[in-house]
């Protein structure tokens, strides 16, 4: 598993880029990544992104109450973002979604943490509207 940790604005972002998260020690890896992230700085916000992950399991929760734990320590907070139907599915049945908050993506997720720099779009108009003479 290969573990991409960014920056997007003055969110850090976590990407898992592994279908299935079952290995222990990758697992662990992942945990340091997102204590680390909001160890830099003193962040108080990670989202960790679950876009390329297909499945997840009983290690994997164990893993994101273990990274919950440790980012309670530092007074941060752990965002999910970017489930699949699979992902939610295991996240809404093990009630998981009462302990973190959850994104559609990574800019819902800037946008929940930093209302104010991230403004959401004007509505998009799909018809002229006529010129009025002055």
């Amino acid at each position: 598993m290969t573990i991409i940790s960014n920056t997007f604005e003055t969110v850090p972002v976590v990407i898992i880029d592994q279908g299935r998260l079952t290995d222990e020690a990758a697992l662990q890896e992942l945990c340091e990544a997102i204590v680390e992230q909001a160890e830099l700085a003193g962040r108080k916000n990670v989202v960790l992104d679950f876009e390329l992950v297909e499945m997840i399991g009983s290690p994997s929760l164990r893993m994101l109450l273990r990274a919950k734990s440790k980012l309670q320590e530092k007074e941060a907070k752990l965002h999910l973002c970017g489930l699949r139907p699979t992902v939610a599915e295991v996240i809404h049945t093990t009630g998981f979604q009462q302990l973190f908050p959850i994104h559609e993506n990574v800019e819902a997720a800037q946008q929940t943490i930093e209302p104010g720099r991230y403004p959401r779009p004007l509505a998009v108009v799909d018809h002229e509207v006529p010129a009025t003479s002055i």
